[in-house]
């Protein structure tokens, strides 16, 4: 009877324990996804583009999804895979993993998008 009564004792000691655990792993992983959320909505993408163009970096801005999508570039594959590469931004995916991963996802595909675009008016033209 006391054994029984100290093990439900520890219960909610080891439950609240847990919960700290697991909470501490999440916030590090969204911490994670919230800074780079963060610098992508606060880029000068106008700027990095410049800036990419002065140092010859003619690669276009990807996004993993079930395959590689180049936002802003439908014709991406027909038009410029032969010579362009594409840059992808990384902890993209299909594979969604949280609220804060779906975001992640949403902004970087604006930030290709815009990117994208504005390198597509700094290429060579043929």
């Amino acid at each position: 009877m006391v054994r029984q009564n100290l093990t439900l004792s520890l219960l909610p000691v080891v439950a609240m324990a847990l919960v700290a655990i697991m909470s501490h792993g999440c916030s590090e992983k969204g911490s994670k996804y919230a800074d780079q959320i963060k610098a992508l909505e606060s880029a000068n993408v106008t700027a990095e583009v410049e800036d990419a163009v002065s140092k010859g970096d003619l690669r276009f801005v990807g996004v993993m999804g079930v395959g590689l999508i180049v936002p802003g570039v439908p014709d991406y594959y027909e038009k410029y895979a032969a010579k362009y590469e594409v840059r992808v931004i990384e902890n993209t995916s299909d594979a969604i993993e949280s609220e804060e991963h779906r975001r992640l996802q949403e902004v970087a595909y604006r930030y290709a998008e815009e990117y994208n675009r504005l390198l597509i008016t700094r290429l060579p033209k043929k």
